[in-house]
């Protein structure tokens, strides 16, 4: 019995804009740089035997800040007066961790599990400027 869970808590990145207009009131635009979040891994696995009874139960878990990459792209368009529509998407890659699971009755039985820290956001947004 497998459960595993790898969490992005927050994130934020740090990126560079190029575009270009269609009209006027449109802009279109790839982004990219760099990317940084929190991210918190654990897993626990119990190996079940005839019966129904586990033999070693390893649990371990991880938690910090990591930083990687993004890119994405983008469109804005100027709506009313000040107003302006935004839809924009993001792919986010924060590396991998090992983490080691180990069971508290047997201290020197372990293995390790891999998490990949990548996300997909899709972001919709109504900006005002002044």
């Amino acid at each position: 019995d497998l459960t595993a869970s790898g969490d992005l808590d927050w994130f934020g990145t740090l990126r560079a804009r190029f575009g270009f207009t269609s009209t006027d009131r449109t802009i279109y635009y790839l982004t990219g740089g760099l990317a940084y979040g929190g991210v918190q891994d654990s897993a626990s696995v119990c190996f079940i035997l005839f019966g129904g009874a586990c033999d070693g139960h390893y649990v371990g878990s991880l938690k910090k800040t990591k930083t990687g990459w993004t890119i994405g792209a983008g469109a804005e368009h100027a709506w009313q007066g000040s107003w302006s529509l935004k839809i924009e998407y993001l792919y986010i890659d924060l590396g991998s961790d090992s983490v080691r699971l180990t069971d508290p009755l047997s201290p020197g039985s372990f293995f390790d599990y891999r998490f990949k820290h990548r996300d997909h956001i899709v972001r919709l947004g109504i900006n005002y400027k002044y």
